[in-house]
């Protein structure tokens, strides 16, 4: 038989690729729930912790498709190698079967993903919404407290120039 790669190669590097993901994912992750937390101490602007916080909604999204995919490349990974080495089908079916339980799996978790989120925003869009109370009593507080503050400001600098 002719291989362009030899299947316990092709193995070897589509398992070394899913552990990379695996762990480039997972670290992504973590890397962002760090940064998350010294958010919490005012170490970042705004838009750095913007940004931290859609990364880890992105991550939550996709990692579970990643773990996935990888936990179906080895599975698929072993299922070629069964027939390549157990039964007697050719090599070109045996890519084909490779190909289409790859591309339906993954199809069927890109169409689970879609329908959540699509979910997600019927739901929110569809929920009864009352109006709260314009000025709430920290807010007129704060007020408050500014206005002290300006007022001071002003009688400081009405000292300085007198």
């Amino acid at each position: 038989m002719f291989y362009t790669i030899h299947p316990r190669q092709m193995c070897i590097v589509l398992g070394i690729l899913d552990i990379f993901a695996i762990c480039t994912s997972s670290l992504l992750h973590y890397w962002n729930t760090s940064m998350k937390a010294k958010s919490a101490f005012k170490r970042l602007s705004l838009a750095e912790r913007y940004q931290v916080n859609e990364n880890i909604r992105y991550m939550r999204i996709i990692l579970p498709f990643i773990i996935t995919c990888c936990i179906l490349s080895l599975t698929c990974n072993i299922i070629l190698l069964a027939f390549i080495y157990g039964a007697k089908l050719s090599t070109r079916q045996n890519i084909i079967a490779f190909q289409i339980v790859f591309a339906l799996f993954t199809f069927s978790q890109i169409a689970a993903i879609i329908y959540r989120w699509k979910l997600s925003q019927y739901i929110s869009s569809s929920r009864q919404q009352t109006k709260a109370n314009s000025v709430s009593i920290i807010g007129r507080e704060i007020d408050v407290h500014f206005v002290s503050l300006k007022n001071s400001w002003e009688n400081q600098a009405l000292k300085i120039n007198s």
